[in-house]
């Protein structure tokens, strides 16, 4: 036969086929394998918490331990998956030093030792190991988040307050104490004519001290609602620059006030807070995120919800 009716052959086609899927299988990620969950382990958790807590928990309670169980369960398959018990020194060397007592016969070949650990299903049973392997692989995802940039402008845009520079006053004032003799309202009427009358009248010996008297630093909208309430704050959206106004009633006292000056708002600028954004935007996205890939996980490795389990545990 010669050799080109032999390349030719559909059987030889067939053949060579069959052989680069089983290497392709062979060299592709396998999908983490579940750990096993059943109602044994449901029936665990709540002997787990009266140990804890001295009573037996309620549906709720057992649901919400399960639902926690769970998730760490596919954790650890994923962990396992990843081989972080091979990779992790802290892991690595608690299991190493478990065998090495159980199999001397194997302490000079940590290969050994830890594919009988891996047998022995230790890393799931040793709770120093699988809190470990959890931590890590959770370190992993979180290192695994990329900051989407134009959810983060949008971010940015959505909290001017916080990077930006919003509207800011600048404000002179005439205070008096409500805990003097002789301060009233009244009084604070009669200041108030005396300034309209005179508006750059020396206001220094009028009022009593404030701890920011004078001619402040300018003060955004928020900064004077947490010193001063909510109705001062309106009451100087509508203040028109130059003109004094009040008296403005406080739990302090009575506050006469002047608007000096309005600096309006500007937009922020995004290379030089995007870093500072980021961090807070990452930290906000990170339970929905966190809950998203755990369902992922756990929809992967085909492990029940936890009402399930309670329904085979008779809960």
């Amino acid at each position: 036969m010669r050799l080109r009716t032999v390349l030719r052959a559909p059987w030889l086609h067939f053949l060579l086929l069959g052989g680069l899927l089983h290497l392709g299988q062979g060299l592709l990620p396998s999908a983490a394998a579940a750990l096993p969950a059943g109602a044994a382990d449901v029936e665990r958790l709540r002997r787990d918490w009266r140990a804890e807590t001295g009573r037996w928990p309620n549906r709720e309670e057992l649901l919400a331990s399960t639902e926690r169980w769970l998730d760490e369960q596919a954790l650890l398959g994923e962990a396992l998956h990843r081989e972080l018990d091979l990779r992790d020194s802290v892991a690595r060397e608690r299991l190493l030093a478990n065998l090495r007592f159980a199999r001397p016969e194997l302490a000079g070949d940590e290969a050994a030792l830890l594919t009988e650990a891996r047998r022995l299903g230790m890393p799931a049973s040793d709770l120093v190991v699988r809190r470990r392997l959890v931590q890590r692989l959770e370190q992993e995802l979180s290192a695994d988040q990329t900051v989407d940039e134009v959810a983060l402008r949008a971010y940015v845009a959505a909290h001017p307050e916080r990077y930006g520079q919003p509207e800011r006053y600048r404000l002179r004032q005439v205070y008096l104490n409500r805990d003097r003799p002789g301060r009233s309202a009244a009084q604070a009427e009669q200041l108030l004519a005396r300034l309209a009358a005179k508006p750059d009248l020396d206001v220094a010996a009028l009022g009593d001290p404030w701890l920011l008297d004078g001619e402040e630093a300018p003060l955004s909208e928020e900064q004077l609602r947490q010193r001063y309430g909510a109705g001062l704050v309106a009451a100087l959206r509508a203040a028109p620059v130059g003109q004094w106004i009040g008296p403005l009633e406080t739990a302090y006292g009575w506050h006469l006030l002047r608007v000096q000056e309005r600096q309006p708002a500007q937009a922020a600028d995004y290379p030089e807070v995007r870093q500072r954004a980021a961090y807070a935007w990452l930290a906000e996205q990170e339970p929905g995120w966190r809950r998203a890939r755990l369902a992922a996980l756990r929809q992967q490795q085909g492990l029940p919800s936890a009402a399930v389990l309670l329904a085979e545990a008779g809960q």
